[in-house]
């Protein structure tokens, strides 16, 4: 008999391979327990390409545009970080397709860029052992501290007031 037939086998290689096969069921019970619609980011802690870029807010701009999701979207994130401008346009892309906001959850790691983008999220789930930031410095090395202030306000929410940090374990 072949290793590869054997079920644990096969099962312990789609798991390893990470297969849609084994995530689809794990998304739909997220679904399910918060009640929202899962969009799912994920990049690379391992290779130079694998940080958060404009490209990626268009990613998502376009899983919005096609998937119809307008309210209750809950975006799983984990990533070693980015290009902060990047992370804006990513808060802004959910929150001009999710009237009511969005919220994050972060199964292991949200650095950097990642960071921001909780912050720009409603709220944000995330077991004990999770982490966030550090959040880079995105200014210049001569601008101003106002600029760096504006930085940091454009990513709060423009009609109501910041969100609060209350982490929630789940």
């Amino acid at each position: 008999m072949s290793i590869r037939r054997l079920p644990i086998i096969s099962k312990v290689l789609n798991e390893t391979n990470q297969t849609h096969e084994v995530r689809l069921p794990l998304l739909q019970e997220i679904e399910k327990k918060f009640n929202k619609k899962v969009v799912v980011f994920y990049t690379s802690f391992f290779y130079d390409n694998g940080y958060i870029s404009d490209e990626d807010a268009s990613m998502i701009e376009e899983i919005l545009l096609s998937s119809n999701i307008r309210d209750n979207l809950l975006l799983i994130i984990n990533s070693a970080g980015g290009s902060g401008l990047a992370a804006e346009r990513i808060v802004e892309v959910c929150r001009r397709y999710c009237k009511k906001g969005f919220d994050v959850l972060v199964p292991h790691m949200a650095k950097s860029a990642a960071t921001m983008i909780c912050f720009g999220a409603n709220n944000i789930f995330m077991g004990e052992t999770c982490e966030l930031g550090p959040v880079d410095d995105p200014t210049p090395k001569n601008c101003t501290l106002y600029k760096l202030s504006f930085l940091v306000y454009d990513l709060s929410p423009k009609t109501r007031p910041p969100p609060s940090l209350g982490f929630q374990a789940f």
